[in-house]
Formats: structure tokens, sequence, C-alpha cells
């Protein structure tokens, strides 16, 4: 689930049945990144939850160097690198892996046609863990657009991949159920359709939805895995 804010609403989330937490560094304390004050939230959250989920810290940068000081700084369970342009190679994993041993690279890989799978083999000797999103947004990254992409594309990456694949892309509380049972992803994530808006535009992450949302990706894993079995 993204993205936290705070440490008392990714404990809250947690409580709602999310098992990893989402940190976006340019959002969380509504500051941005660099400042000390957006920092310490960071830090807060990477606390609080330590054990209880996994930490999620994702670089939107498409500039190597950043992207590298953001996982260094934090040292996130799971980095995700999702940058426009950027894409990792073997040698900046390498050196990732080397500079916080035990984290987790998950890449992201931008879903538009079935040249997509291309790109998700190509990351196969990269990532730990793939996930595949919507939209593409030089402020955003790979992601953010609230918009799902087609399924079948997702399906067969999933299909060929090596890697756990984690869908993303316009997943909420009232399609997670659908597209789990057509995917068979390795895990799910939602970000904008589990928001609720403030009047002065912000947002919070909707508890409620985010109920909703886990339980209903649940019970479509339970079902899938009582399909197989007949």
């Amino acid at each position: 689930i993204y993205p936290v804010k705070t440490a008392k609403e990714a404990l809250e989330v947690i409580a709602a049945g999310a098992d990893s937490v989402g940190i976006v560094p340019v959002v969380a304390g509504m500051d941005a990144l660099g400042s000390e004050s957006a920092e310490q939230t960071i830090f807060d959250i990477l606390d609080a939850i330590k054990g209880k989920a996994a930490r999620v810290v994702i670089a939107l940068s498409n500039a190597p160097e950043e992207v590298f000081e953001t996982a260094v700084k934090f040292k996130p369970d799971i980095f995700h690198i999702s940058g426009t342009e950027f894409r990792a190679d073997k040698a900046f994993a390498a050196r990732l892996r080397a500079a916080v041993p035990g984290m987790k690279i998950m890449h992201a890989v931008q879903v538009i046609d079935f040249s997509s799978v291309d790109e998700a083999l190509s990351l196969q000797e990269v990532a730990d863990i793939l996930i595949l999103d919507t939209g593409s947004d030089p402020k955003v990254g790979i992601g953010a657009s609230g918009r799902t992409h087609d399924w079948n594309v997702s399906k067969k990456i999933v299909e060929v991949s090596k890697l756990p694949v984690i869908l993303a892309g316009g997943l909420g509380p009232d399609n997670v159920y659908e597209a789990v049972r057509k995917v068979h992803p390795w895990g799910v994530d939602s970000m904008t359709h589990t928001h609720k808006y403030l009047p002065d535009g912000s947002y919070v992450k909707d508890l409620d939805k985010v109920r909703r949302f886990c339980s209903e990706a649940r019970q479509a894993e339970i079902d899938d895995e009582t399909s197989s079995d007949r």
C-alpha cells in the first residue's frame, strides 16, 4: 500500500491488512526530499514498522546517483526503482547490494503492450522483484496514474518471469479480486484507489478501502488455489 506519510498512518495501514508499506520520499511529511523534517518523518516510519511489514522506499529519479543515494540513506527492506527513463543494469544492482546488504531491488516495468514482456525479461538478472504498472509521467515516475492496463500482458509476464511479480496500476477494492484471478501475480499494489481526499486537495489512506483491498486480494488468492486444486 502506497504511500504512507506518518508512522501512525503506517501502523494503521498494517492493522488494516497490508504486509508491505510504501514510502514516497517526496510525499512523506508533505515536504521536499532533502529537508530535515521530511527525512526524519521517513526514518520515523521505517523505525515504527520494522519487523511488522516490509518497508518499501521508492526512487522516482532518473539520475543514477540520486537513486543510489536514496537507497543508501534509508536502507529499506525493498527498494523500488521507478524512474521514467532510468533502468538499472547488473553493475548498478551489484553496487546497491554491496552498499545495503539484504535489501531487495524491486524494478518497475511500464506495461504498454506485449513489447513490455521483453523489458521484463531484460530485468531478470537485475531485480529481485518486478512491479508492473501503468502510465509514465516524468514528475511521478512509472505509475501513480490510477489507470489499469492490459492484464493479458501482465499475465504473460507472470508466466515467463522467474522473479516474483507484483501487479499495480489502477487497483482498488472493487477490481483487485478480478485482477488476481486473471493475472495470478505474487502480490498486488494500490495507491490512488485507496486514497481518501481531503477538502484542501491532499489525501490520506482510506483505511476502510485498504481493509477491503487486502481482504479481496487474499480471498482471490484462496479461491485461485482452490480452483487449481480441483
